[in-house]
């Protein structure tokens, strides 16, 4: 049974990133949606299920009772978190979006990524996977901002900022 936001029937996208065995697209209202293989959160729907057809990307998972309560209908709760908002304000996904993960470049400036997280390519301090995304930080926690452009490959990902330089994070002992 799928928990999470209702699948997508029909949708009109503005472009497109492929992974290895998933789609994402950004829509036209600057959203995200997945489909395809879900083992590792790549769909970013909030819960592992593989889907055939489209489904949202969602975001920030906060404790209940802190930030707003779980009582929004399909949205899916646990024990520690609930699902509170989707992602917007989707510029561009990352080209090539990565084996079982996926990154989207914000029109603000940020980086949100969803799915495996294996080598940290997720951007978050650690290496658990999650089905929902979150934002790219610095060691430091703080969020990554000023981002102009983002790519990357299987377990890393690297992204060029206003400034001019290049940062990148995940598998880093390949040379």
């Amino acid at each position: 049974v799928r928990a999470g936001p209702p699948p997508i029937s029909k949708f009109t996208a503005h472009s497109l990133g492929l992974g290895f065995l998933h789609t994402c697209a950004v829509l036209v209202n600057k959203t995200a949606a997945c489909w395809g293989k879900n083992n590792h959160g790549q769909l970013g729907d909030g819960n592992a299920v593989d889907s055939a057809l489209a489904v949202p990307v969602v975001g920030k998972r906060f404790p209940p009772n802190t930030f707003r309560l779980c009582d929004c209908p399909h949205i899916p709760t646990d024990t520690f978190f609930c699902i509170v908002s989707g992602v917007t304000g989707v510029a561009s996904l990352a080209v090539g979006i990565g084996h079982d993960h996926t990154c989207a470049l914000l029109e603000s400036g940020f980086v949100e990524c969803w799915g495996s997280n294996q080598y940290g390519q997720r951007g978050v301090g650690d290496v658990a996977a999650r089905s929902y995304a979150t934002t790219v930080t610095h060691a430091d926690g703080a969020p990554f901002h000023d981002v102009k452009s983002l790519s990357g490959g299987y377990p890393h990902r690297c992204a060029v900022v206003a400034n001019g330089a290049l940062w990148c994070w995940g598998r880093n002992d390949k040379v």
